[in-house]
């Protein structure tokens, strides 16, 4: 009979067993009631990486000596509390040890009044049983504080029933699902890891094979086995989408055929849709003394698809005429070509919005990207921020905006550091490289902290292309892209004059506060010229810019949740290997060799410590 049923079409096993058993599935799980509750930031931030990857892992997610104890009583249960574990349900259900070899037995959550006489009665007794529960109620809580602020999002229970299993050595268990049409109401899977030496030698390690959400190919990524001498590390994967309403897929690394190389294109293209059929984009450009500044303008408009839809607003802070006398040294080049706009076209320049200050009134990039949202930005749907030395891909206006609806997110910023871009002028040359750049912090043997204590950043190269833009924990000032709702949101501070290293974290951390999500794009839409020999100067050459800097960056706040969730830790200046990882679960998902802006970067930092 089991086999007869077994060979029938999931949904008519389904009907089988909803016949069968005493009561139909398990509802879809209601509200935790502590949806405010008190727990643990580690929670919180172990369900928003699992919101953002649907994979995430927590080392030490039990006190010291909790996870010994659970170990031990597991270790003591009589030989008939486990049992070799099965697959499908009821009549349906099969063994094969080939396929899946472990023992398992069903622990209840709740202790009863007479759980003595339980085979798990031991188990239930030890510290570390209501350290677990406790644990996983935390979890709980703040997936529902995550799904709460998503559109569509599902508030989830903690089940009746765990499962303990033991795989013995060698054991093993072969690609499945945990999701069907007879357990569709399971939204996370929570596996806790007691073992504390656990060697890969002995099998067991968990891989994830997550489902395409392109025609690329089916993506596959391997989780991170708990790390030897630790106990309790908690891994969970989301089964089902939290946000269901018209969501966008998540993002996940898959393998697929890498976006075709960027090149310049000297004109737009020739038909455009009429500007007031499109929505419009206002393109922040802070500039100091960079000759670089026009050109960006210009690539702005060549490469947008519809240039009638681009407004810039940039500010210059140059010398201004009858300033000469009072630049602080001679330059190779005059700073009126600093702000000359005259190649751009007319309908061009009219779309440009203009503000100019002296040099000597400059107060560091913070300061001027607020004058441009305070003075220039108007009601314009998208916005987008760059730094005065960048250069565009062809049609990069359309594409950042399909890319920024391919983002899981209700609240999506797209954002990374731009490939590098060569030479000057009209005679830049872009990068060839197509792997896409996921924002890291710089690892931790290499003085993640610099010397003033404020993190820095590299951009890594993925190993494989990814099927939409994919999560990240970091945002980056010299390229963002998000609809103009975040400026009211998420505004400039006026009040972090010369802050320099510190900005991208201080932004960071109040967007994700307020609930946006970062996403480093899948394809290079954005070029920066890293290297710095074009430019004049830079802001700290005004007088007390040093003193202010410091005042500035004392005043970067820091909050507990977001540490975890990005894995860096400010104030012990220690930086996790999930954030050298940019939150990706392994070193496999990067191209081993990395270094392409990392390299441009400390060359950089090298030859001007203090920019």
């Amino acid at each position: 009979m089991a086999e007869h049923v077994q060979s029938l079409p999931e949904s008519l096993q389904l009907r089988i067993l909803s016949l069968l058993t005493e009561s139909a599935p398990a509802a879809s799980p209601t509200a935790d009631a502590r949806l405010e509750g008190s727990y643990r930031a580690w929670a919180h931030g172990l369900a928003a990486r699992l919101a953002a990857h649907r994979v995430a892992w927590q080392d030490d997610m039990l006190p010291t000596g909790a996870a010994s104890s659970l170990l031990g009583a597991a270790e003591e249960l009589p030989a008939d509390a486990l049992a070799p574990a099965g697959m499908g349900a009821s009549v349906a259900r099969w063994r094969d040890e080939s396929v899946r070899s472990d023992r398992i037995g069903w622990v209840p959550l709740e202790p009863s009044s007479g759980s003595g006489d339980s085979p798990f009665g031991a188990l239930h007794a030890t510290s570390g049983w209501s350290e677990l529960r406790a644990a996983l109620s935390d979890v709980v809580a703040a997936l529902n504080h995550e799904a709460a602020v998503r559109p569509g999002g599902e508030r989830l229970r903690l089940p009746e029933k765990l499962m303990l299993a033991h795989y013995p050595r060698g054991g093993r268990y072969v690609r499945h699902s945990d999701v069907s049409a007879a357990t569709s109401h399971r939204r996370v899977t929570v596996i806790v890891y007691l073992n504390p030496e656990w060697d890969p030698s002995r099998g067991g390690q968990l891989r994830l094979f997550l489902p395409p959400h392109s025609s690329s190919g089916r993506c596959s990524a391997p989780c991170s086995p708990p790390s030897e001498g630790e106990t309790a590390t908690a891994t969970i994967l989301q089964l089902a989408a939290m946000a269901t309403s018209g969501a966008a897929p998540p993002a996940s690394p898959c393998l697929g055929p890498p976006p075709a190389a960027a090149s310049q294109q000297t004109s737009p293209p020739s038909a455009s849709p009429p500007a007031a059929s499109l929505p419009s984009i206002f393109v922040s450009v802070a500039s100091y003394r960079d000759p670089e500044a026009p050109h960006t303008i210009r690539s702005l408009f060549a490469q947008a698809e519809s240039p009638s839809r681009v407004l810039v607003g940039v500010c210059f802070q140059c010398a201004l005429d009858g300033d000469e006398a009072h630049r602080p040294a001679p330059s190779p080049v005059a700073d009126a070509d600093c702000l000359d706009l005259s190649l751009l076209r007319p309908e061009w320049a009219a779309n440009v919005r203009v503000l100019r200050l002296p040099w000597r009134e400059a107060k560091g990039p913070v300061w001027a990207r607020f004058l441009i949202q305070r003075r220039l930005l108007r009601d314009e749907d998208y916005y987008l921020q760059v730094d005065s030395h960048s250069r565009f891909a062809p049609g990069w206006d359309a594409e950042l905006l399909a890319m920024l609806k391919r983002c899981a997110s209700p609240k999506p910023v797209l954002t990374t550091y731009p490939l590098p871009y060569d030479g000057d002028a009209q005679g830049a040359t872009l990068s060839q490289e197509r792997r896409a750049t996921l924002l890291c912090t710089r690892a931790a043997r290499d003085d993640a902290f610099g010397a003033d204590g404020m993190l820095r950043f590299r951009a890594r190269l993925l190993e494989r292309q990814p099927c939409s833009p994919l999560p990240t924990a970091f945002w980056a000032a010299g390229f963002s892209f998000s609809a103009s709702s975040l400026v009211r949101e998420v505004p400039y501070d006026p009040h972090l004059p010369f802050l320099f290293f510190g900005e991208e974290v201080s932004l960071a951390l109040r967007m994700w506060s307020r609930g946006w999500d970062l996403f480093a794009p899948d394809a290079h839409l954005v070029y920066h010229k890293w290297a710095r020999g074009q430019r004049k100067g830079t802001f700290w050459e005004v007088e007390g810019g040093a003193a202010l800097k410091r005042e500035s960056q004392a005043r970067v706040r820091r909050r507990e949740w977001y540490e975890e969730y990005s894995g860096v830790r400010f104030e012990a200046k220690q930086v996790s290997a999930q954030a050298e990882r940019g939150g990706m679960p392994t070193e496999a998902c990067f191209w081993n060799q990395f270094a392409c802006l990392d390299a441009w970067l400390q060359a950089r930092e090298a030859q001007h410590p203090e920019e």
